[in-house]
């Protein structure tokens, strides 16, 4: 049910595609332009201090769908809220869940970092 067109909004990611590094050691990551993808998106704060690996899941947004081969990973960024003129307001916060009838990717405001 989570999944049905209805339920889905457009979004926008963008793919880490490499990096460069300044003269100053500075890195900076290159990504692909904005990439539009509808999925069902649930805003808000959520939190666990408690993790089954040890580790904060702390998320603003939940982004559930149920394509299993999206090429996301903990570099992707999103626009959710923002437009793809303006800069992306969210990130991967912890790697993607398997659910029962797809996969579940928590996110950060990209100020929270």
């Amino acid at each position: 049910m989570r999944t049905l067109k209805a339920n889905q909004r457009l979004i926008f990611y963008a793919l880490k595609t490499g990096s460069s590094v300044n003269e100053f050691g500075e890195e900076t990551l290159i990504y692909t332009d904005p990439i539009p993808y509808r999925a069902t998106v649930q805003i808000g704060s959520t939190g666990a201090s408690i993790a089954p690996a040890g580790i904060d899941t702390y998320c603003d947004a939940k982004i559930i769908t149920a394509d299993m081969d999206l090429p996301w990973d903990e570099f992707t960024v999103f626009w959710v809220k923002a437009q793809p003129v303006e800069g992306y307001d969210f990130v991967m916060s912890a790697m993607p869940r398997e659910t029962v009838n797809g996969m579940s990717y928590r996110l950060r405001r990209r100020g929270d970092l």
